[in-house]
């Protein structure tokens, strides 16, 4: 349990402390937009994909009164949440196959039918994940109010 808490006490004090002073170390005030964080903010909000987006600037044609860094912000996930998506489809689909297999060779023994049937039934839980990956965008823009 000591060890735990040790534990606990020095990764919140990496990332409450020490990241900060990385990244504010940068000395950026801009990024590139990767993906069109439009479809989430609302027309015209952000500039186009490929081009760099100053973090102070605020476009007066956006109705949802989003800068520049919410922009940053919103390309940054959606491009995360993209290759999440991908990433747990390929997985799931995998295990699909490794199931269909192992009830396929299983030649009627009860515990590799049960074994295949688990594999399907995570790979369809993997399969709810990858869409509800789709889903936190939308859930950012409504804790942070954008």
């Amino acid at each position: 349990m000591k060890k735990i808490i040790v534990s606990l006490i020095a990764l919140s004090f990496l990332f409450g402390v020490i990241a900060p002073t990385f990244v504010s170390a940068i000395g950026e005030d801009s990024c590139t937009i990767r993906k069109n964080a439009n479809q989430i903010l609302g027309a015209n909000c952000c500039n186009a994909v490929g081009t760099p987006q100053s973090y102070g600037t605020v476009n007066p044609n956006c109705a949802s009164n989003a800068n520049g860094a919410t922009c940053c912000l919103f390309s940054s996930i959606l491009n995360i949440t993209n290759w999440m998506f991908l990433l747990l489809m390929v997985i799931a689909m995998l295990f699909i196959v490794i199931g269909a297999a192992t009830i396929l060779m299983s030649a009627g023994v009860e515990d590799k039918v049960k074994s295949g049937r688990n594999y399907i039934i995570y790979a369809l839980v993997g399969l709810a994940a990858a869409l509800l990956s789709y889903m936190l965008p939308y859930l950012m823009k409504a804790m942070i109010g954008a």
